[in-house]
Protein backbone atom coordinates (compact mmCIF):
# COMPACT_ATOMS: atom_id res chain seq x y z
CA UNK A 1 0.00 0.00 0.00
CA UNK A 2 1.50 3.58 -0.45
CA UNK A 3 1.77 6.56 1.30
CA UNK A 4 -0.02 9.58 -0.03
CA UNK A 5 2.88 12.09 0.00
CA UNK A 6 2.20 15.02 -1.29
CA UNK A 7 5.68 17.56 -2.80
CA UNK A 8 6.60 20.38 -3.79
CA UNK A 9 9.25 20.39 -6.23
CA UNK A 10 11.73 23.31 -6.99
CA UNK A 11 13.53 22.24 -10.15
CA UNK A 12 14.04 24.31 -13.41
CA UNK A 13 14.22 20.97 -15.52
CA UNK A 14 10.92 18.78 -15.82
CA UNK A 15 12.52 15.62 -16.50
CA UNK A 16 14.14 16.29 -13.41
CA UNK A 17 11.17 16.60 -11.24
CA UNK A 18 9.60 13.74 -13.35
CA UNK A 19 12.62 11.61 -11.56
CA UNK A 20 12.03 12.91 -8.11
CA UNK A 21 8.48 12.07 -8.57
CA UNK A 22 9.58 8.40 -9.90
CA UNK A 23 12.04 7.35 -7.44
CA UNK A 24 9.81 8.52 -4.54
CA UNK A 25 6.77 6.16 -6.65
CA UNK A 26 9.78 3.56 -6.62
CA UNK A 27 10.15 3.89 -2.58
CA UNK A 28 6.39 3.57 -2.13
CA UNK A 29 4.91 6.83 -1.85
CA UNK A 30 1.91 8.00 -4.04
CA UNK A 31 2.75 11.08 -5.25
CA UNK A 32 0.89 14.30 -5.93
CA UNK A 33 3.41 16.92 -6.92
CA UNK A 34 4.03 19.93 -8.37
CA UNK A 35 7.01 22.01 -9.71
CA UNK A 36 7.89 25.49 -9.55
CA UNK A 37 10.80 27.17 -10.69
CA UNK A 38 10.79 30.81 -9.54
CA UNK A 39 10.24 32.54 -6.07
CA UNK A 40 6.77 34.09 -6.86
CA UNK A 41 5.15 30.73 -7.91
CA UNK A 42 6.94 29.00 -4.67
CA UNK A 43 5.52 31.57 -2.47
CA UNK A 44 2.53 30.92 -4.11
CA UNK A 45 2.61 27.35 -3.75
CA UNK A 46 3.76 27.63 0.10
CA UNK A 47 0.05 28.32 0.94
CA UNK A 48 -1.06 25.00 0.05
CA UNK A 49 -0.18 21.73 2.22
CA UNK A 50 2.43 20.33 1.46
CA UNK A 51 4.27 17.12 3.37
CA UNK A 52 7.91 18.08 1.78
CA UNK A 53 9.80 20.27 -0.50
CA UNK A 54 12.42 19.10 -2.78
CA UNK A 55 14.45 21.66 -3.82
CA UNK A 56 17.73 22.05 -6.93
CA UNK A 57 20.31 23.68 -4.95
CA UNK A 58 20.88 26.02 -7.91
CA UNK A 59 18.96 26.96 -10.69
CA UNK A 60 18.95 30.51 -13.22
CA UNK A 61 16.36 32.42 -11.50
CA UNK A 62 15.85 30.67 -7.95
CA UNK A 63 18.10 28.70 -5.51
CA UNK A 64 17.87 26.13 -2.47
CA UNK A 65 19.03 28.72 -0.11
CA UNK A 66 16.77 31.36 -0.90
CA UNK A 67 13.61 28.55 -0.88
CA UNK A 68 14.58 27.91 2.70
CA UNK A 69 14.93 30.95 4.13
CA UNK A 70 11.81 32.05 2.92
CA UNK A 71 9.94 29.01 4.39
CA UNK A 72 11.37 29.39 7.30
CA UNK A 73 10.61 33.28 7.27
CA UNK A 74 6.96 31.83 7.15
CA UNK A 75 7.45 29.92 10.08
CA UNK A 76 6.94 26.39 8.13
CA UNK A 77 7.73 23.26 9.64
CA UNK A 78 7.87 21.06 6.09
CA UNK A 79 10.51 18.95 5.65
CA UNK A 80 12.88 20.42 3.15
CA UNK A 81 15.59 18.26 0.93
CA UNK A 82 18.16 19.82 -1.30
CA UNK A 83 19.07 17.92 -4.89
CA UNK A 84 22.04 18.66 -6.42
CA UNK A 85 23.61 17.37 -9.61
CA UNK A 86 26.91 17.94 -7.77
CA UNK A 87 27.13 19.91 -4.27
CA UNK A 88 30.54 20.26 -1.92
CA UNK A 89 30.89 18.45 1.05
CA UNK A 90 31.12 22.14 3.10
CA UNK A 91 27.93 23.29 0.48
CA UNK A 92 25.87 20.16 2.19
CA UNK A 93 27.05 20.79 5.50
CA UNK A 94 25.80 24.80 5.00
CA UNK A 95 22.42 23.37 3.97
CA UNK A 96 22.03 21.41 6.79
CA UNK A 97 23.03 24.17 9.37
CA UNK A 98 19.90 26.36 7.51
CA UNK A 99 17.65 23.65 8.42
CA UNK A 100 17.45 21.52 5.43
CA UNK A 101 16.41 18.20 6.31
CA UNK A 102 18.83 16.24 4.02
CA UNK A 103 20.84 16.97 0.76
CA UNK A 104 21.36 14.47 -1.85
CA UNK A 105 23.10 14.06 -5.85
CA UNK A 106 20.89 13.52 -8.12
CA UNK A 107 23.20 10.30 -9.34
CA UNK A 108 22.34 8.89 -5.68
CA UNK A 109 18.21 9.78 -5.83
CA UNK A 110 17.91 6.39 -4.53
CA UNK A 111 18.75 7.87 -0.81
CA UNK A 112 15.47 10.11 -1.19
CA UNK A 113 12.55 7.66 -0.39
CA UNK A 114 14.66 6.74 3.08
CA UNK A 115 15.71 10.61 3.27
CA UNK A 116 11.79 11.57 3.44
CA UNK A 117 11.02 9.14 5.75
CA UNK A 118 13.62 10.05 8.27
CA UNK A 119 12.49 13.96 7.55
CA UNK A 120 8.65 13.08 7.89
CA UNK A 121 9.49 10.68 11.10
CA UNK A 122 11.39 13.94 12.66
CA UNK A 123 8.62 16.35 11.64
CA UNK A 124 6.47 14.41 13.51
CA UNK A 125 8.71 14.19 16.73
CA UNK A 126 8.96 18.09 16.35
CA UNK A 127 5.40 18.14 16.85
CA UNK A 128 4.52 15.82 19.10
CA UNK A 129 7.74 18.06 21.31
CA UNK A 130 6.06 20.74 20.71
CA UNK A 131 2.50 19.64 21.70
CA UNK A 132 4.28 18.23 25.24
CA UNK A 133 5.78 21.25 25.86
CA UNK A 134 2.17 23.57 25.34
CA UNK A 135 0.47 20.36 28.07
CA UNK A 136 3.23 21.21 30.46
CA UNK A 137 3.07 25.19 29.79
CA UNK A 138 -0.56 24.89 30.53
CA UNK A 139 0.22 22.32 33.43
CA UNK A 140 2.15 24.86 34.89
CA UNK A 141 -0.15 27.70 34.41
CA UNK A 142 -2.63 25.99 35.93
CA UNK A 143 -0.71 25.35 38.84
CA UNK A 144 0.31 28.55 39.71
CA UNK A 145 -3.00 29.28 39.70
CA UNK A 146 -4.23 26.52 42.17
CA UNK A 147 -1.38 27.91 44.56
CA UNK A 148 -2.71 31.50 43.80
CA UNK A 149 -5.96 30.28 44.76
CA UNK A 150 -4.64 28.02 48.02
CA UNK A 151 -2.94 31.03 48.92
CA UNK A 152 -6.14 33.34 48.94
CA UNK A 153 -7.78 30.74 50.46
CA UNK A 154 -5.37 30.56 52.98
CA UNK A 155 -5.25 34.11 54.15
CA UNK A 156 -9.05 34.43 53.70
CA UNK A 157 -9.53 31.55 56.15
CA UNK A 158 -6.85 33.63 58.60
CA UNK A 159 -8.92 37.02 58.46
CA UNK A 160 -12.13 34.63 59.43
CA UNK A 161 -10.21 33.56 62.42
CA UNK A 162 -9.94 36.96 63.85
CA UNK A 163 -13.74 37.18 62.73
CA UNK A 164 -14.85 34.09 64.60
CA UNK A 165 -12.67 35.44 67.46
CA UNK A 166 -13.65 38.84 68.08
CA UNK A 167 -17.65 38.12 67.02
CA UNK A 168 -17.84 34.99 69.74
CA UNK A 169 -15.87 37.00 72.27
CA UNK A 170 -18.15 39.74 71.74
CA UNK A 171 -21.38 37.91 71.71
CA UNK A 172 -20.16 36.18 75.25
CA UNK A 173 -19.97 39.61 76.54
CA UNK A 174 -23.67 40.80 75.15
CA UNK A 175 -27.21 40.14 76.43
CA UNK A 176 -27.93 36.93 74.43
CA UNK A 177 -31.19 38.79 74.01
CA UNK A 178 -30.28 41.77 72.57
CA UNK A 179 -30.64 43.04 68.93
CA UNK A 180 -26.56 43.50 68.93
CA UNK A 181 -26.63 39.72 70.25
CA UNK A 182 -28.63 38.88 67.10
CA UNK A 183 -26.77 40.82 64.55
CA UNK A 184 -23.57 39.25 66.52
CA UNK A 185 -25.20 35.68 65.38
CA UNK A 186 -25.50 36.73 61.73
CA UNK A 187 -22.18 37.50 61.24
CA UNK A 188 -21.07 34.41 62.88
CA UNK A 189 -23.29 32.73 60.29
CA UNK A 190 -21.89 34.47 57.46
CA UNK A 191 -18.71 34.06 58.38
CA UNK A 192 -18.96 29.78 58.81
CA UNK A 193 -20.85 30.11 55.08
CA UNK A 194 -17.50 31.95 53.96
CA UNK A 195 -15.36 29.29 55.53
CA UNK A 196 -17.47 27.11 53.31
CA UNK A 197 -17.05 28.31 50.31
CA UNK A 198 -12.95 28.67 50.74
Amino acid sequence: MSTPLRVLIVEDRTADAELVVRVLGQAGFDVSSVRVDTQAGYVAQLDNEWDVIVADYMMPQFDARRALDLLQERGQDIPFLVVSGSISEETAVECMHRGAADYLLKDRLTRLGPAVRRALAAQTLRRQNRMAEEQLRQAQKMEGIGRLAGGIAHDFNNLLTVIFGYTDMVLKATDPASEAAESLRAVLDAARRARDLT
